[in-house]
C-alpha cells in the first residue's frame, strides 16, 4: 500500500486494516508514528535543557529541571486518562459501533476539559508548596515556572484528548504530526524568549504555553469545523452517567497510576538534589537523553493497547495474542539498539551541549550510559501494560507501576544510602567500604525496569486469552438495533 493511501484512510478503513493487516507490519505501522511522537515530546524537554543551559545560568537550569518533574504530576493524570479513552473507543471502534463510539467521544472530550480546568488551578495554587521543597537558590524559578505550567494545562488536555481519539482507530501519524508542531512551536518560543529576550525561566514557561496553544488552535478545525473531520457539537449537552462510569472505571486507575510514578519521580529528583544544582543538572540532562533510546522500546507499549483492544473487541482473541508477542519482541530489538546508539554516539550527542558546564557534561554522559541498560526491561514492562490496559485490567499497571517507581526505585534508594546498609551489610559483611554519589539514581533504574519486567511478564502469562472480551455498552446496543 502507498504510503499517501495509507494516510488518507478513514477512521474506519484504519480499524480492518488492524484487524486484517499483517501483524509485525501492523505493529510497526502504529509504532513508527508512535515512537516519532515519543521521540518529539523527549526533545521538547531537551530542547527546554539546551536553550536554558546555554543562554542562563545553573540555578535557572535546575529550577527547569526540577518544575517539569513537578508539573509532570498534573500532566501525566491527563495522559492516563486519555490512554483509557483510548481503550474503551477502540473497543467500540473494534466492534464497529460507531454511533455509540461518537457518544462517548463527546462524554470524554468534556470530561477532559473541565479536569483540566480544576488541576490548572490546583497546579497555580501549588507552586509555592513545590518551590519549597526545592534547593533555596532554586525557588524563585519554580515557583515562576509552576505558575506559568498551569495556564498550559487546558491546551495540553484538549490536545492529549484528541491524540486519544485518534489513536483509537489506529490513526497514530496524526498525534505525531501535532506533537511535531507542538515541539516546533516550542523550539521557536525558546529562541525568542530565552536566546532573543533572556527571559530565562520565564522564557521557557511562556514557550511552553505557545506551543499547547498552537496545537490547540490546529486541532479544534479537525474537532469543530472541518467536512471530514470529527464536527463533535456539544449544543444541549448533558452528561451520561453510564459513559461517565465506564470512562472512570477505566481512567481512575490509570490517572492514579500515572500520578503515583510522577510523584516517585518527582521524589526521586528531590534525592538528586542533595548532590548539588551542578550534579542536579548532569542527572537530568542524562535522563533526557537515554530517555531518547527509551522511546524505541516504549513506543510499542504505547500502541499494542490499541492493537490488542480493536482485536479483542472484534473477537479475534488469538490475533491479539499475536500482537502482544511481536510487540515484545520488537521492543527488546529497540533498547538493545538504544544502548548501541549511547555507547557508541553519547559523547557526541552529549557534547552538542557545547557552552554548558563541564561538570554538566560529563556528570550527564555518566548518567545516560548506566540508565540506558535498562531500556530493553523497559520495552517489555510498557508492552506488558499496555497489553493489561486492553484487556481493561488497569489495575494491574498501576501496581506494576508503583512497584518500579515506589518499592524497586525510591525505597531502593533510601535504602542503599541507609547507615545500616553501608555499615552492618557492606562493610560488616563483605568487608567492602561503598561510597555513595549521584551514579545512585541511574543503577536504581536499571534495576527497578528489570525486577518489573520479570514480574509483569510472570502475570502476562496467566491471562485468559479466550472468551467474549466485547464491551458490555456495545454489546447492548448492538442488541437494541
Amino acid at each position: 500500500m502507498k504510503l499517501t493511501s495509507f494516510l488518507r484512510q478513514s477512521g474506519e478503513e484504519r480499524t480492518q486494516r488492524i484487524l486484517t493487516g499483517g501483524v509485525y507490519g501492523t505493529m510497526l505501522f502504529l509504532a513508527a508514528p508512535a515512537f516519532l511522537m515519543l521521540i518529539s515530546q523527549a526533545l521538547a524537554t531537551t530542547f527546554d535543557n539546551w536553550f536554558i543551559l546555554n543562554y542562563s545560568d545553573l540555578a535557572s537550569s535546575g529550577a527547569v529541571s526540577y518544575s517539569m518533574q513537578a508539573f509532570n504530576v498534573i500532566y501525566n493524570a491527563g495522559i492516563g486518562l486519555s490512554v483509557a479513552g483510548t481503550a474503551i473507543l477502540s473497543r467500540l471502534n473494534g466492534q464497529g459501533d460507531w454511533k455509540n463510539s461518537r457518544h462517548y467521544t463527546e462524554q470524554f472530550m468534556m470530561m477532559m476539559f473541565l479536569l483540566s480546568l480544576a488541576l490548572g488551578a490546583l497546579t497555580f495554587a501549588m507552586s509555592g508548596f513545590y518551590a519549597n521543597m526545592a534547593l533555596e537558590e532554586l525557588r524563585p524559578g519554580v515557583r515562576l515556572a509552576m505558575r506559568l505550567y498551569a495556564f498550559s494545562i487546558p491546551f495540553a488536555y484538549f490536545n492529549n484528548a484528541y491524540y486519544a481519539l485518534k489513536n483509537a482507530v489506529g490513526k497514530s501519524e496524526i498525534p505525531f504530526v501535532f506533537t511535531f508542531l507542538m515541539v516546533s512551536a516550542k523550539v521557536a518560543g525558546n529562541a525568542i524568549f530565552v536566546a532573543g529576550l533572556g527571559l530565562g525561566v520565564m522564557g521557557i514557561g511562556l514557550a511552553t504555553v505557545f506551543s499547547h496553544l498552537t496545537v490547540s488552535l490546529a486541532v479544534s478545525a479537525d474537532v469543530f469545523f472541518r467536512k471530514k473531520g470529527l464536527r463533535l457539537h456539544f449544543k444541549g449537552f448533558r452528561f451520561d452517567k453510564s459513559a461517565i462510569r465506564t470512562l472512570l472505571t477505566v481512567g481512575i486507575p490509570s490517572v492514579i497510576n500515572n500520578m503515583a510514578m510522577s510523584v516517585g519521580f518527582w521524589l526521586i529528583n528531590l534525592e538528586s538534589m542533595k548532590f548539588g544544582a551542578t550534579l542536579l543538572n548532569s542527572i537530568n540532562l542524562g535522563n533526557n537523553i537515554s530517555s531518547l533510546m527509551y522511546n524505541l522500546t516504549s513506543c510499542f507499549g504505547n500502541t499494542v493497547t490499541t492493537a490488542v483492544s480493536l482485536n479483542l473487541g472484534a473477537g479475534q482473541n488469538q490475533r491479539a495474542r499475536a500482537s502482544a508477542k511481536a510487540s515484545v519482541a520488537m521492543s527488546t530489538i529497540g533498547g538493545c539498539l538504544g544502548i548501541a546508539i549511547i555507547y557508541l554516539f553519547g559523547g557526541p550527542i552529549t557534547r552538542l551541549f557545547t557552552n554548558a558546564n563541564p561538570q554538566v557534561l560529563e556528570g550527564a554522559l555518566v548518567t545516560q550510559r548506566i540508565a540506558v541498560l535498562g531500556a530493553p526491561t523497559f520495552g517489555v514492562c510498557s508492552v506488558m501494560c499496555g497489553v493489561f490496559i486492553g484487556f481493561t485490567r488497569t489495575k494491574l499497571p498501576i501496581a506494576i507501576n508503583l512497584a518500579r517507581v515506589w518499592l524497586l526505585r525510591y525505597i531502593f534508594i533510601k535504602a542503599v544510602e541507609s547507615r545500616f546498609f553501608l555499615e552492618q551489610v557492606m562493610q560488616g559483611i563483605f568487608r567492602y567500604n561503598l561510597e555513595i554519589n549521584y551514579t545512585i539514581i541511574p543503577w536504581a533504574t536499571v534495576f527497578s525496569n528489570t525486577a518489573t519486567a520479570l514480574f509483569a511478564y510472570a502475570v502476562y502469562r496467566t491471562l485468559h486469552w479466550e472468551g467474549d472480551y466485547r464491551l458490555k455498552a456495545a454489546q447492548k446496543a448492538k442488541a437494541a438495533q
